[in-house]
């Protein structure tokens, strides 16, 4: 997850997935606080192929991230990391199973 400045201001956050797995994924999601009533889908796709990165650009209200720090670089990450990275979860199949992961923590569902 990387935030992106415009105007001297972070305006929005681009959140990629690159599928390091040996096979690909199928019915695969970005979801933003899965689970909730707030859930939402950011980003769907019916397979990735493996090598290949699937991902989106959101803005910072979309994410409901409060106002980045626009300097150093390293705080607005730190900020991303802390309050955006534990909101969303990539949603996928591989071989039939179902699994979530959040951060680098995997689980089948």
């Amino acid at each position: 997850m990387v935030p992106i400045k415009s105007r001297g201001t972070y305006t929005k956050v681009n959140i990629e997935v690159t599928n390091q797995g040996a096979v690909d994924m199928t019915d695969v999601s970005l979801v933003l606080d899965r689970g909730t009533d707030a859930e939402k889908v950011l980003m769907s796709a019916n397979q990735v192929h493996t090598g290949r990165v699937f991902g989106v650009t959101e803005s910072v209200e979309e994410l409901g991230l409060q106002e980045l720090p626009t300097e150093p670089q390293q705080a607005a990450n730190k900020v991303v990391k802390a309050e955006l990275a534990p909101r969303v979860s990539l949603v996928f199949s591989v071989g039939g199973e179902r699994f979530v992961r959040v951060g680098s923590d995997v689980q089948s569902i």
